[in-house]
């Protein structure tokens, strides 16, 4: 079974939430096994790892290419982005504003549908 892609959310809070919606039938019934729920715990520590790497060709396998960023509040008026663009944007605005920025995970939670880290 292929990993998931993940999802990321923000909340406006002083936490970002990062999900992972499993997109297999199971999780359509909004089951998720104890396996599915490691699986997709994995997917999504694997890509705040490639996020700390520091290296945005390391966020490429997190994306299939249809992926498609979009930017939000709507209101701050940036496009949306492709899986290029955005690996590009990462590249040359990203990782200069936080590259001493550290990835904690504070709390994971599973409801059956979904597993959500606060970092």
């Amino acid at each position: 079974m292929p990993f998931p892609t993940p999802l990321v959310l923000a909340d406006h809070s002083r936490h970002r939430i990062l999900g992972v919606s499993p997109g297999d039938a199971s999780a359509r019934k909004n089951i998720m096994s104890t396996t599915t729920q490691d699986k997709t715990t994995t997917v999504v520590l694997g890509y705040l790892k490639a996020m700390e790497s520091w290296d945005a060709g390391n966020l490429a396998p997190f994306m299939d290419d249809s992926y498609v960023h979009h930017t939000h509040p709507t209101a701050l008026g940036l496009p949306d982005r492709n899986k290029q663009e955005y690996i590009e944007h990462w590249r040359k605005t990203v990782i200069p504003m936080f590259k001493t920025w550290d990835v904690v995970v504070a709390q994971k939670v599973s409801d059956g549908s979904k597993v959500t880290l606060l970092v």
